[in-house]
This record gives C-alpha cells, structure tokens and sequence, in this order.
C-alpha cells in the first residue's frame, strides 16, 4: 500500500509507519511460508522421482530401499533427472542384497536333454529307458 493512501485516508504519520511495518512483517512471513513451501514441492518431487528410479532396481519393498538412501546426497536438475541416487542404490544393494529380487534364471530347472520334445509323440517307456 503506498504511504500518500494512508495519507490520503487521514492516517498520522505514526500511524501510517505502523502499517508499513505490519505490511513488511506480513510480507516476509509470506515469504517465508513460500519458501518453504516450495522446498517441500521439490523434496517431495525429488522423493517421487527418485522412487521411480528405485523401481528400476527391483526392490522387494521401493519404499523401504528409499528410506534407506540419503536422499540429502541426490541432486535433481531442471529436466527431473537424479544424480548421487544409482550410487547409493548399488551400495544397498551389494550391502542388503536380500532386500533386492532375485534375477530370474534363465530357462527351466531341467537340462534340454531330459525333456520330451513337444512337437513329437511321447512315448513313457521310451523317455524311461533314457
């Protein structure tokens, strides 16, 4: 609010020095607010993307292998991407393994050589007598 207003509106000079010192203390609590509301945007858009990179590991639990990472030490830039996350995820991983899924084998438990060809008639005695 511009102080000739005040004027204007019959306010002694005190009184109008009072608002403006309200209305700076005001602004930089709103400031303030905004601050730190945006801090939390980003913390929160940084939990969320590192998350998904997370994802990419194959954790049992994504939510517990992110509590485990020091996300004060992940970096996220203007295009959204992470750095300081896949490092610490490969150092959980190779400390808590078993916090990670298993790699699935490749191919079945039984070697190509004891297992009947599908395309052919089996026959029981045959395959037995192998």
């Amino acid at each position: 609010m511009d102080p000739k207003e005040l004027e204007r509106a019959g306010l002694s000079p005190e009184q109008i020095q009072s608002v403006l010192g309200l209305m700076e203390k005001e602004q930089r609590e709103l400031n303030q607010r905004l601050e730190r509301a945006q801090n939390q945007l980003a913390d929160q858009q940084k939990r969320a993307a590192a998350l998904r990179e997370i994802r990419k590991f194959s954790p049992r639990d994504p939510e517990i292998a992110l509590n485990l990472v020091d996300l004060g030490r992940v970096q996220m830039d203007e295009g959204g991407r992470l750095s300081g996350l896949d490092e610490q995820v490969q150092a959980l991983r190779a400390q808590s393994g078993f916090l990670f899924q298993s790699p699935s084998p490749q191919g079945g438990g039984c070697a190509p050589q004891n297992r009947p060809d599908p395309t052919q008639n089996f026959d029981m005695n045959q395959f037995l007598r192998r």
